[in-house]
């Protein structure tokens, strides 16, 4: 019995694999009929669609530390800073993941803003409050940036991902659109439930849909131009050649496109257009967000803006040329 659950097991991660990288097997496929039939080479193309991000240190924002002194808030009666201070000093405190650091960050300031209600108005405390409270408020979006690229869950969601998308629901686009809508807003929310943040962050991760996306639209780019080059020299070979034969070549050259790009590359595209409309309006808010480090906006732009418009424009040029294929013998 042990050994037919790992045996089920094993099978279902290789399934689960080859359903991540079976748009590469399509397109490889796709060249290697297309070259066998016409005897047109396929130039080599590069199939590595490797996304070029960022350093995940190099985009982390050096928060300011709020200084308090013992004395200060032992000063402000039914106020539970002290506790807030001892936590941050602790060795676990200092080590806090970027996530937990928001969580903290938020609470203290929301203990800060309840501290200063308590006190009566001409409290020579209101002014040292405020203070903290300005500097807090101005900290709080730069520790959110910092969630958001120094997590591993999102940093690692949005750069890589040893697959591309398969187009099924295991792709994850509904986790992760709420994942992505949810931490962007975290920010303005008045209170935050750490497990619905840990879990998003963990959903993003999981998916990794972003980077699965941006692959998969880079493998097209990179894919799909050597075979458009084939069908132009194809037309180019059989602009005046119109015969018995050559109509019997050009449904064999239907068949090719029907059962190689139009049944498995095609649907393909057509989800990654989808996820791309779901997803597109939370990369816009990201890429230009003003908290944001520059690098990971002008990364996230190249990728939702630049190399999606190139996609887009390569599968549509390579449509376009099997079209001319067919209308070769009307």
């Amino acid at each position: 019995m042990l050994i037919r659950i790992i045996t089920l097991s094993f099978c279902f991660v290789l399934s689960a694999c080859s359903q991540n990288d079976k748009v590469k097997s399509d397109l490889d496929n796709l060249a290697e009929r297309l070259e066998s039939f016409t005897q047109i080479s396929v130039s080599a193309y590069d199939s590595d669609a490797s996304l070029n991000a960022p350093i995940k240190n190099s985009l982390a924002i050096d928060v300011p530390e709020l200084q308090i002194a013992l004395r200060e808030f032992y000063a402000i009666d039914d106020c539970p800073l002290s506790q807030f201070i001892a936590e941050r000093n602790t060795a676990l405190g200092k080590t806090q993941l970027p996530s937990t650091r928001f969580i903290y960050e938020q609470r203290l300031l929301s203990t800060l803003k309840s501290c200063m209600q308590q006190l009566p108005v001409d409290d020579p405390m209101q002014e040292q409050l405020q203070g903290w409270i300005e500097q807090k408020q101005t900290n709080l979006p730069l520790v959110w940036s910092n969630m958001m690229t120094q997590s591993d869950e999102s940093y690692l969601a949005f750069t890589a991902s040893g697959g591309y998308i398969s187009g099924a629901s295991n792709d994850g686009l509904q986790p992760s659109k709420l994942a992505l809508v949810f931490l962007i807003n975290v920010l303005n929310a008045q209170t935050i439930d750490s497990g619905q943040l840990e879990l998003h962050l963990r959903d993003l991760s999981n998916a990794r849909l972003p980077a699965k996306m941006w692959r998969t639209q880079a493998l097209l780019s990179e894919s799909l131009p050597p075979m458009s080059q084939l069908l132009e020299t194809y037309i180019q070979n059989n602009q005046n050649a119109c015969s018995s034969a050559k109509k019997e070549e050009l449904k064999i050259m239907r068949n090719i496109f029907t059962l190689f790009f139009a049944d498995n590359i095609q649907p393909l595209a057509s989800q990654l257009n989808h996820y791309q409309y779901q997803l597109n309006p939370s990369f816009e808010t990201l890429a230009n967000h003003p908290h944001i480090p520059t690098d990971w906006a002008d990364y996230i732009k190249r990728q939702y803006l630049n190399s999606a418009q190139q996609y887009k424009q390569t599968m549509q040029q390579h449509i376009e040329l099997w079209q001319q294929v067919f209308k070769l013998c009307e």
